[in-house]
């Protein structure tokens, strides 16, 4: 794209220099990062087919229809291009489409001329089009014939509906379920690692501290008047360009509001630059460059989209990825540009590559010399090096899909084509009694409810993966590194949630601890059947065989199956509920009955025909009922 030798290599400085800037995606083996590859070569494809398609409408043509046929044409070839990079960004990530959709409504923009003529516009909609076939056929065909939506389409879908994602792309659900189990400041401990043969029992700073009760607001004032159409937009606008200068300077490594304000004049230098390529009839050029920056302002438009009123396609920081993906190249042809209209009257591209090798050292130099060498990034395990070890003894020794990992998750994915995998939550939640209660602020019944039991994996080996020290990448700062499993963390109420959110921070660790002390009573029970299969300082993994014709049910009272149903109880009839937060009917619980009761670990019903009533004695039967004041604090 650039028409100077030496300045597009300005944009590898940004991946050079220690900028601060989120490259920490880019080391991960994930799809999105994959697709990410295919998004500029889908511009340039564009960008060649409109430079291609004009040169062949201005040369060879009379007319607004091209002489030769479409296929026989060199602006078709660029065409084909455009539609094959765009159906791998969307085979690959549609997060890696939305990023795309930011830059091509940049080039609706630029060549919005050339596009008002049917010959072009047909064009590009059947190339457009066909990208999206190609890439959507084969998705379609196979959800068509049974087979499910992958996990994060299903997530992504829960975006655009609006129930919203935090900053790392997790559901608000799961957040809250994070948070809520996280509540209280956990201190070091030293205790022993607990091993198989001897569990020890030593305290592991399970508990949370009680943060402060909601209160409510008294005597408020009546309600301002709503406010007309355009003060609604000027305040939008307003808030707009006041979140672009500090939150969009922020995302590329820098705060404040000088940074936002650079990336706003930035985006206008380049306006101002394709005004004056276009007076020097590098028209083109000049389309490329207004292409990039509109999508700058588009990028800076989604990155704000949560805070703003309308569906929010993408969260801010995956966002960020992608603006820093963008940002070189448009420097790049920005710098390029400028030297261009600077040299525009030299005949020869000596000149012009000189000025060009000038320009790419002394900016390189000055950004190295000011902001220093990129650090070197390494990113935490995310499982112990025993998980591995283990999973690769397990390829080595059984047969495919004649055995099932039972672990938190990280060990789905290495796995999935050889054997089975079920998640931590599937097996406990089956052995967890329920807590479901009916009434109002002061007068309720309750009932604990009897586990669902019958919990059986259906193959003929099962190997529980359970972290004695979890991994530090999965604790987010909520538990210093090197804290172990323990009964003192088996007292807290199962998270129990559907997602991710399970298995990080300190709820990590009451999962682990509960399977701990599940697998060693098992063992105690079935000690022919159950066995350590490998154990290190960090992990250990419970082997279990049951013949094919006799799956053995894995539900058993290990101690903690009633914890989570208790305690909800007591939270009901406690004195400091902690902090509040709106449960799913409304009313207002600590924030772990909320997701307790989320996870289904708690139920809330309309009717108490069917709980039995009695004494709280009845604790110890499943049913009971309390009347009186304390039931919730407001």
């Amino acid at each position: 794209v650039c028409k100077t030798r030496f300045v597009p290599f300005l944009g590898l400085v940004f991946f050079l220099v220690n900028t601060n800037v989120g490259y920490w995606r880019y080391i991960a083996g994930v799809p999105q990062e994959h697709g990410i590859i295919f998004i500029l070569p889908c511009v340039w494809t564009a960008f060649k087919f409109f430079e291609t398609f004009e040169a062949e409408r201005r040369g060879v043509l009379d007319g607004s229809a091209p002489k030769l046929r479409a296929r026989d044409a060199m602006s078709s070839r660029w065409l084909l291009g455009f539609a094959m990079a765009e159906s791998l960004t969307i085979a690959v990530h549609f997060y890696d489409f939305f990023a795309l959709a930011m830059l091509l409504v940049g080039g609706a923009c630029a060549y919005a001329a050339r596009l008002v003529r049917p010959s072009c516009l047909g064009r590009v909609v059947a190339g457009g089009v066909a990208g999206v076939v190609i890439a959507a056929l084969p998705m379609v065909s196979a959800f068509a014939l049974g087979t499910p939506l992958q996990g994060s389409l299903n997530w992504g879908m829960n975006v655009l509906n609006g129930k919203g994602s935090d900053q790392h792309g997790e559901t608000t659900e799961q957040v809250a379920g994070e948070e809520g189990s996280q509540q209280g400041a956990s201190q070091a401990r030293q205790e022993q690692v607990p091993q198989a043969s001897s569990p020890s029992d030593a305290p592991s700073g399970g508990a949370t501290s009680s943060g402060s009760s909601a209160s409510s607001v008294q005597g408020a004032a009546p309600a301002p008047a709503s406010p007309g159409i355009l003060e609604k937009i000027r305040s939008l606008f307003e808030e707009t360009t006041s979140a672009i200068h500090w939150r969009v300077g922020g995302a590329y490594g820098a705060t404040g509001e000088l940074a936002g304000n650079v990336f706003t004049a930035f985006v206008g230098a380049m306006l101002v630059l394709a005004l004056a390529l276009w007076l020097l009839r590098e028209r083109d050029y000049a389309g490329q460059i207004v292409t990039m920056a509109v999508g700058l302002v588009a990028f800076a438009i989604l990155y704000l989209s949560a805070g703003l009123p309308w569906p929010s396609l993408m969260d801010a920081e995956r966002t960020a990825i992608f603006i820093h993906y963008v940002v070189p190249a448009a420097v790049a042809m920005a710098v390029d540009g400028a030297v261009l209209v600077i040299t525009c009257w030299m005949r020869h591209a000596l000149v012009r590559n000189s000025l060009s090798l000038v320009v790419l050292a002394a900016l390189s130099c000055t950004a190295l010399l000011v902001l220093g060498v990129q650090k070197v990034q390494l990113a935490d395990r995310y499982e112990p090096d025993g998980n591995i070890l283990c999973l690769e003894r397990i390829l080595r020794e059984f047969p495919d899909f004649s055995w099932t990992i039972v672990s938190a998750n990280e060990e789905l994915r290495m796995s999935e084509d050889y054997g089975y995998h079920t998640e931590i939550n599937e097996v406990l939640n089956g052995m967890e009694q329920r807590f479901r209660w009916s009434g109002t602020k002061d007068s309720f019944d309750y009932q604990i409810l009897p586990a669902d039991n019958n919990v059986f994996i259906p193959s003929e080996h099962v190997f529980f993966f359970i972290e004695k020290i979890p991994g530090k990448n999965n604790l987010e700062g909520a538990v210093p590194y090197g804290e172990t499993i323990s009964r003192e963390w088996c007292e807290n109420i199962l998270p129990g949630l559907p997602n991710i959110g399970s298995y990080r921070g300190r709820n990590r660790f009451v999962e682990m601890s509960r399977l701990f002390y599940w697998a060693e009573a098992f063992q105690n029970r079935f000690p022919y059947e159950m066995r350590v299969f490998y154990e290190d300082e960090e992990m250990i993994c419970w082997y279990l065989h049951q013949p094919e014709a006799d799956y053995t049910d894995l539900s058993i009272d290990y101690g903690y199956n009633d914890r989570t149903a208790r305690l909800m109880l007591e939270e009901l009839t406690g004195e400091d509920p902690g902090e509040l937060e709106v449960g799913p009917d409304g009313e207002l619980h600590t924030r772990e009955f909320v997701n307790a009761t989320r996870a289904g670990l708690g139920a809330k019903s309309d009717s108490s025909d069917d709980l039995a009533t009695g004494s709280s004695a009845a604790l110890e039967s499943g049913s009971g009922t309390k009347q009186g004041e304390g039931a919730h604090a407001s």
